[in-house]
């Protein structure tokens, strides 16, 4: 099977505080694959680097990982720790 896949596609972010950020990426690390979740901070001369703080892992994994924030997101809501959605 031949790979179509770009070395490397951001998928989405997440705006956090002081120019921070979540990048979520699909990327080739040795020859495979990968998710890249990790944070980004903006520097003093205002470009966005990657931190340490975030794990990559072989695509191979991400329907485990999604069943698996599927459950934290039923948890968190039946805890009440999720915001309200509007006109609820």
């Amino acid at each position: 099977m031949t790979s179509k896949a770009p070395k490397e596609q951001l998928i989405g972010k997440i705006a956090l505080n002081h120019g921070n950020e979540i990048r979520v990426e699909i990327s080739k690390y040795y020859g495979r694959h990968t998710v890249n979740i990790r944070r980004w901070f903006t520097t003093q001369e205002g470009e966005l680097v990657p931190t340490r703080k975030g794990i990559e892992f072989s695509v191979e994994h991400l329907t485990a990982l999604d069943v698996l924030v599927q459950k934290a997101h039923k948890v968190a809501h039946r805890a009440g720790l999720l915001p309200k959605k509007k006109g609820a």
